[in-house]
């Protein structure tokens, strides 16, 4: 997994001597290598450079379709959200609003909805 990751270097390096960036994916791996039946992700690529975050993304998503794995994952990330996610839901107020594939979300008339996609395009979240 850390070949795979690309943090193979970071093995055998005290955690202060790694970025945000390798912190988490050395976290990632290590929840990974468990090869457990279900995960739980909050923010899981908050660190991750932009540029890195997609290649990340589709490990990720690989990586757990490959196991079979339940994921609960949470993200402010609405892209994010849409390429990673089989069933979203949305909170509010710590109520769910919106539940649904990402397609369902992308054709949603809510208020909520709407304004998320319309966020995302102008590339605030």
């Amino acid at each position: 997994i850390a070949k795979l990751y690309g943090i193979e270097h970071c093995l055998f390096r005290k955690p202060k001597h790694l970025s945000g960036g390798q912190k988490q994916k050395v976290a990632m791996a290590r929840a990974l290598v468990k090869n457990s039946s279900l995960y739980l992700f909050d923010e899981p690529f908050s660190n991750v450079d932009p540029l890195a975050r997609g290649e990340e993304e589709r490990y990720l998503k690989k990586c757990l379709s490959e196991h079979g794995a339940t994921t609960i994952y949470a993200t402010h990330d609405f892209k994010e959200a849409l390429n990673l996610a089989d069933y979203i839901y949305i909170l509010d107020q710590g109520k769910i609003v919106f539940k649904g594939t990402p397609e369902d979300i992308l054709e949603c008339s809510l208020d909520i909805a709407v304004s998320l996609r319309k966020a995302s395009l102008d590339g605030k979240i």
